[in-house]
């Protein structure tokens, strides 16, 4: 490469700065030699450093998700791009913005056996918006209009046809580093353009359709005003608010423990059916209440949109607006349909205490969660794991106050670690807590490595020795092998604490726990609670909330 070229770099990551980004995550390398130099010589982005890709992706993940900006990451050739790839594609499903930046060796030398090479081009496909590549052209003089060019039309695809990844493929020939990092002179043609929520252009109907019996979903999202306040106004004339908890609408629903009340057996299912069912927003973990929806279709349905992309989950064929008060004239419920409801919610608070009442006999993983949930407040982040982890946490219920973030875009246990990590470096103000397994613990344990791990956060590891959410589903246990689709061990957190400098404490016993509740976050320091339950106590606990 040219001595201008990394001049070009230089002046493409100023326009990355000047446009709004400010964190850019760095996975060392050689050949993304150039990249690195253009974001240190910039010298206004907060650098981090991260060997491990798989990991590294996954904090720029956390980090956008808190600073609700877009946030850079970059690598070398080879199979460290392929290491981004589950990151990428939570990050396409959750909707998070970010500027995966690559090198690559020169186009003349693909397919020619040439080490540490791979087939990068659209190697991410769908999950990202837009591909581009950054070739020897760019390297002359007079290319600043197209380096430019090429950054506006990343910038800009980090929003359209929705939020999401982007890729940008430098092609680097040799030689790779210059010492001469110099500015280049030119002012930026570029313009910044306003990343917020533009509502779609969809037509409410000629009239407003009349509703009764109405049930609004709420899922993964978005805040919008226009939804809120539509909202606000159904709750008032008693429509039935159903959130995700990833949804930015919790404080307005109708109960924080209604994932359970879908669980129970004695769920009324016919008397809570809706005439008119409304969503927003995009995933919802509850299995159950999609299952029936879909074999139990609504008269009407009608989705308000916060995105371009909008998908039929239920078969409903829904009518999407983006001005809801507009589309619905929805007066008030059937005293039958509401009183169904108000007794599902009391049948479910008296499961609830029933269970706490159990649970105080034993010492099992819901139990502490409970209890773990009464003790955050407003001023803290909860972090949730997959699995078990996220599913505690919605059958209990958690304050609207607190904010949480898990990765249930697709719904796999990696990164958790790393994107809590990622999260809490960006938010050194708040205390960040990730509730996680033991195998999404050990799965994801190279985020601690090599950067000191965040002093505001705080892990705690519930271990019942191996994936045994596989013990409480119907289905593995009545298999040949059972233990196949668990993953059985006898490791502890604490050798990799040790190593890795965190603060560590075992609990094994519910005094253990409760001796330890006043301390809980005051170590200052990165610090592991790892929690040794005995399964068949997790299973009777949980099961006696499902009946």
């Amino acid at each position: 490469m040219r001595t201008q070229g990394q001049l070009n770099i230089n002046h493409f990551f100023d326009g990355l700065h000047f446009l709004g980004m400010r964190h850019i995550v760095i996975c060392p390398g050689s050949r993304n030699a150039p990249l690195i130099h253009g974001a240190v010589q910039q010298g206004e982005f907060q650098l981090r450093s991260v060997v491990d890709e798989r990991s590294a992706a996954y904090q720029a993940l956390g980090i956008a998700q808190i600073t609700r900006r877009p946030v850079g990451l970059i690598c070398t050739s080879g199979t460290a791009l392929l290491n981004f790839f589950p990151a990428i594609a939570e990050a396409h499903h959750l909707r998070v913005p970010l500027v995966v930046m690559s090198a690559d060796r020169p186009e003349q030398m693909r397919h020619k056996w040439e080490n540490q090479s791979i087939h990068q081009v659209r190697v991410f496909g769908s999950y990202v918006n837009t591909y581009l590549e950054w070739k020897g052209i760019l390297e002359t003089k007079r290319a600043l209009g197209k380096v430019e060019r090429c950054l506006q039309k990343a910038w800009d695809s980090l929003h359209f046809p929705d939020t999401g990844p982007v890729h940008v493929n430098f092609c680097f020939s040799e030689p790779l580093y210059f010492s001469d990092v110099r500015k280049p002179t030119t002012p930026f043609g570029l313009k910044t353009r306003s990343v917020a929520f533009t509502p779609p252009s969809f037509s409410p109907p000629p009239s407003p359709l009349p509703a009764k019996d109405m049930l609004v979903l709420c899922g993964q999202g978005r805040y919008v005003k226009s939804v809120q306040d539509a909202l606000m106004v159904w709750q008032q004339k008693g429509a039935i608010i159903l959130s995700d908890l990833l949804s930015p609408y919790r404080h307005l629903q109708w109960s924080g423990q209604w994932e359970t009340a879908f669980s129970s057996p004695q769920t009324p299912w016919e008397r809570i059916r809706p005439h008119t069912l409304v969503t927003t927003g995009t995933y919802v973990l509850n299995k159950k209440v999609k299952e029936w929806l879909r074999a139990n279709p609504p008269s009407q349905h009608v989705h308000m949109a916060d995105t371009n992309v909008v998908r039929d989950v239920y078969n409903t064929r829904p009518v999407v607006t983006h001005k809801p008060l507009q589309t619905i004239d929805f007066k008030g419920n059937s005293h039958s349909f509401e009183h169904a409801w108000e007794q599902m919610k009391q049948r479910t608070a008296d499961k609830i205490t029933e269970t706490i009442g159990v649970g105080q006999s034993m010492f099992s993983e819901w139990s502490v969660v409970c209890r773990l949930l009464s003790l955050l407040h407003k001023d803290m982040v909860l972090h949730m794991a997959n699995s078990m982890s996220v599913r505690y946490v919605a059958s209990i219920g958690l304050d609207a106050d607190i904010a949480c973030y898990a990765n249930r875009g697709t719904g796999g246990i990696d990164g958790c670690v790393s994107t809590a990590i990622g999260a809490a470096v960006a938010d050194p103000e708040r205390q960040h807590v990730l509730l996680c397994g033991d195998l999404a613990f050990f799965y994801d344990i190279n985020g601690f490595w090599p950067s000191t791990p965040p002093s505001n956060l705080l892990i705690v590891v519930l271990n019942n020795r191996g994936g045994r959410i596989f013990d409480m589903i119907p289905g593995p246990s009545q298999s040949l092998q059972p233990e196949l689709f668990t993953t059985p061990h006898h490791l502890t957190a604490e050798g990799l604490c040790q190593t890795f400098g965190i603060a560590y404490q075992k609990i094994e016993s519910r005094h253990e726990w409760e001796q330890q509740e006043h301390s809980l976050f005051s170590a200052h320091q990165c610090s592991v609670i790892e929690i040794i339950t005995q399964n068949k106590d997790n299973i009777f606990v949980w099961n006696n909330l499902k009946t």
